[in-house]
Formats: C-alpha cells, sequence, structure tokens
C-alpha cells in the first residue's frame, strides 16, 4: 500500500492537474467505448452445473471480423512488430489487495482468477524465448525455468486504484508496449457477462457474479490454449 501511494505521488507530482484530470475522467470510455463493437460473437461456459451465456466483442481498431482472432491477435502479439514490454494484471478494487473487505470464498476465487490468467498470459509471452532457449542449452527444465523467471520479471499484479484508471485514460499502459487485463466482478459493479476488447491491449473479463468471473477466466485460457 505505502509503495502504491509513492507512485501515486510521483506520478501526480510528473503530470500536470489537468492532464490527470483528463486522464481520469477518460478511463469510463476505456471500459464502455461508445462505438459499437467490430467483432461480436457468443460463447457457453460451463460453471458450476450451469451453461452461462457471455457475449465476446472486440472493438480493435483493425479487428479482423472475427473476436476469436482478434482476442489470439491481442494476447500473442501477432499484430504488433514487436512483443510487449510487459504485462499488466488488474486484480480487481483495491479492496481484494489484502482482502480486508472481502469475504473468504471471494478472494480466494479472485487470487485464483488472477494467478491463473497471470501464469496463462505469462507463459505465452516467453513461449518464444523458451523454445529458443531449448535449441541453445539443449534442456527443457533449465530452459523452462528461465522463461518463468523472464515471465515473473515482465508481468505485474496491481488493482484498480486511481492511478491505474489515469495510465489507463491516457493510454500509458493498455497499448502497443503493454497489454493490460482487467477483471471485473461484484465488487467493480458488474453489470454483464462479458470477455472484451475496448482498444488495442486491453482485454476485459467481466462477470456479475465471482464464481462466474472465474468459470469466464477458465474459459479464457481454454480459448488462448495456454500452455501447460
Amino acid at each position: 500500500m505505502k509503495k502504491a501511494l509513492v507512485v501515486l505521488l510521483v506520478l501526480l507530482l510528473a503530470l500536470p492537474p489537468a492532464v490527470v484530470y483528463y486522464g481520469y475522467s477518460r478511463f469510463p470510455a476505456v471500459l464502455s467505448p461508445t462505438d459499437g463493437p467490430q467483432a461480436k460473437d457468443v460463447i457457453y461456459v460451463p460453471c458450476h452445473g450451469k451453461l452461462i451465456r457471455f457475449e465476446v466483442e472486440s472493438y480493435m481498431a483493425h479487428s479482423s471480423g472475427n473476436f476469436f482472432k482478434d482476442l489470439n491477435w491481442t494476447v500473442r502479439f501477432a499484430h504488433y512488430k514487436e512483443p510487449y514490454k510487459s504485462i499488466t494484471i488488474i486484480v480487481g478494487s483495491t479492496d481484494f489487495e489484502e482482502c480486508a473487505n472481502v469475504d473468504k470464498e471471494t478472494c480466494l476465487l479472485r487470487t485464483e482468477s488472477a494467478g491463473d490468467i497471470s501464469g496463462c498470459i505469462g507463459a505465452i509471452a516467453t513461449a518464444p524465448f523458451y523454445l529458443q532457449l531449448v535449441k541453445e542449452l539443449g534442456n527443457e527444465t533449465e530452459a523452462r525455468l528461465e522463461a518463468s523467471k523472464k515471465a515473473m520479471g515482465i508481468t505485474h499484479n496491481t488493482y484498480l486504484t486511481f492511478m491505474q484508471k489515469v495510465k489507463l485514460g491516457l493510454g500509458i499502459i493498455g497499448n502497443d508496449r503493454n497489454l493490460v487485463i482487467i477483471l471485473i466482478g461484484p465488487k467493480e459493479g458488474a453489470k454483464e457477462n462479458k470477455i472484451y476488447i475496448p482498444r488495442d491491449g486491453v482485454l476485459v473479463v467481466e462477470a456479475t457474479g465471482e464464481r462466474e468471473l472465474n468459470c469466464a477466466v477458465g474459459a479464457l485460457l481454454t480459448l488462448l490454449k495456454c500452455p501447460g
């Protein structure tokens, strides 16, 4: 918490107040694009004996017209000249930072969701590095260990703080250099069950129930064919 406050203070001092306010005011538009989706579909997610309907949408500037292709491109960097330099997982509201105001089950489910998606995206991001190391070292175990270290170095879990909203609004994160994945559940005011790409470099998983959010993350990992 103290570290976050220090970073926030630095950001506020580095940017003019008008810029900070502009970035913060732009955040809602990041999550709720005004233009219609460039690609949309529906998936049904198995969840505790039920099938939950999830809308899947892409608002990418250069959409393929197919959500599943856009999802793959967004995560695997296929439409950029270079891979992302870093990956930011926004776990949820600051209530989840220490889970002081969250019941145990909700805390465990959100922690699991964030951990699963962080591990998946980190593995995808470092897959080329891993394969290169296998060729160079001839040792899969050592290559996997080094790739895991690299994944941990570029993947950062954080929370939906004022600072992150400003940075998203200004495009400092969630761009062709930094992939942002945001988890939105009941604590964050989720209104529907949806997985969507509101702009290039940003992926949102939203669900009206915490269990449903956890199931949606599991479905996302299946769609992405995450390395096991």
